[in-house]
């Protein structure tokens, strides 16, 4: 091509620079023979250039260069050894994550190492999104990390997926096989600078956040949350599958969970440096972060300083992981968290279960919720900023109408209101009461009603009765 024939090699070789992944590469080289020559002449730059392209952030490259060539000689292993004895398997599985980040970045890449770091790229990018959203600014579901910032966050995450590609948990364990890898797995620390090693901790702290909030998002009101540890415990399935789970609201289980996995290692090497557990902590909290937005920011209601953890327009996706749908239906005042009947089709209304959960828009559901209109002036507003306790208030305040205008909606019957609204005890062990009348009212009889009292404060309100109940003798 005349045009590329004309222009200066170094210019070329800059055009080079602006390519977003190697396909485009290899499309490129045979649009002329000028560019082909520019690329035959400086292979390990241009190459070099598409990958800090394809994975985001430059400095990032020699940390996913090294996971990259991990996991060949993983897959390489795997192979070898495919339909052997599991236990000589997992004994012939590599446990040195090989070359140093230094060393990566001196051979050059492969097709398939090429390949791979395309893959990982949007995996740390999506991550990075999420961990911006959750840690940084509630205001962007998008990174405004800077670039110092994203430098440090991308590095760690590809090192704490090298940390669960080297020392996960085998797929067999004997009963009687030690478990205790901490001193083994505390070496991973020493290629590292101490800041770096904080800043893998964060990201692994992180990825263990986001399996804690999957569980929530599935999670059963009549089960105890799990502590912590197993959480991080858990993460050993590592940042991939983690963000699958998190985009289709799943729960992928690791094939061990490793008691004290990742962290045992860590604190060890921190024991090591004599740092001890205060100022690790401290340091822990401060990592790969130089600030946070609305650090100090306060809930509009209640004016507790939340900061990050307020709730508001952007941030209504991520209340599924505090309320998913069981957790929402144990709000509904009185009785009615116990009528089979009505807890059923609210969660078939809601999509709630494995893979489907994902279908249901929380951000929606909290724009109608905001819109329902009181007696007097509602101090809720869209534009404002909760914390989870006055979000709490809030649904029980005001789900009972929403989901009723719902059943509506669906083209659900109007069925007459039961004298004892949702204080009904008839409706908790009597299918056909409990489909037959509604109980998505306030009581008129019995009872003096159990919902909860309108939110003190500067704008105090009230809820709107719903039209007069039927008769009905058979509730309570």
């Amino acid at each position: 091509m005349t045009a590329f024939s004309d222009l200066s090699h170094d210019l070329v070789d800059r055009i080079f620079t602006y390519v977003r992944d190697f396909g485009t590469l290899a499309a490129l080289i045979r649009t002329s023979k000028t560019i082909y020559e520019v690329f035959e002449a400086r292979p390990k730059s241009i190459v070099r250039a598409v990958a800090e392209n394809v994975i985001g952030n430059c400095d990032a490259l020699p940390a996913a260069t090294r996971l990259v060539r991990f996991q060949l000689t993983l897959n390489k292993y795997t192979v070898e050894y495919e339909g052997d004895d599991a236990d000589d398997t997992d004994n012939q599985r590599p446990k040195d994550p090989g070359p140093t980040e230094e060393d990566a970045l001196r051979a050059p890449l492969t097709r398939a190492e090429a390949n791979l770091l395309e893959w990982h790229g949007p995996v740390v990018q999506e991550l990075e999104d999420i961990f911006s959203w959750r840690n940084k600014d509630r205001a962007s579901p998008k990174s405004t990390l800077t670039l110092a910032e994203s430098s440090r966050f991308c590095s760690a995450m590809y090192r704490f997926w090298l940390y669960c590609e080297v020392h996960g948990p085998p797929e067999y364990w004997e009963d009687d096989e030690p478990q205790d890898f901490s001193q083994e797995c505390a070496n991973f620390f020493k290629a590292y600078m101490v800041d770096d090693i904080f800043d893998i901790a964060r990201a692994a702290d992180f990825i263990a956040d986001l399996v804690a909030w999957c569980d929530g998002a599935l999670g059963d009101p009549a089960l105890a949350t799990p502590p912590k540890d197993w959480f991080r415990c858990k993460s050993s399935i590592g940042p991939s599958t983690v963000l699958g789970d998190f985009k289709k609201i799943s729960a992928s289980q690791p094939e061990n969970a490793e008691e004290g996995f990742f962290w045992r290692a860590y604190e060890s090497h921190m024991r090591t440096l004599k740092l001890g557990p205060k100022v690790c902590k401290e340091r822990l909290a401060k990592a790969i972060l130089t600030e946070v937005v609305g650090q100090h920011d306060t809930c509009f209601r209640c004016h507790a300083v939340q900061g990050i953890n307020l709730y508001g327009a952007t941030t209504w996706p991520l209340l599924r992981g505090q309320l998913c749908q069981t957790k929402l239906f144990a709000l509904m005042p009185g009785n009615l968290v116990r009528n089979v009947s009505e807890n059923q089709q609210f969660l078939l209304s809601t999509h709630w279960g494995v893979f489907i959960g994902s279908q249901f828009d929380y951000t929606k559901m909290m724009d109608e919720i905001m819109d329902i209109l009181d007696d007097q002036e509602h101090i809720w507003q869209k534009d404002k900023w909760y914390c989870f306790q006055c979000v709490e208030q809030l649904m029980k305040e005001r789900l009972w109408r929403w989901w009723r205008e719902r059943k509506v909606q669906e083209g659900k019957p109007v069925l007459p209101n039961c004298w004892y609204g949702w204080n009904c005890r008839t409706m908790t062990h009597r299918q056909q009461h409990a489909s037959r009348l509604n109980h998505l009212c306030k009581p008129m009889r019995g009872d003096g009603p159990t919902q909860p009292q309108p939110a003190s404060g500067p704008t105090a309100h009230t809820l709107v009765l719903l039209p007069a109940p039927a008769t009905d003798t058979a509730g309570a």
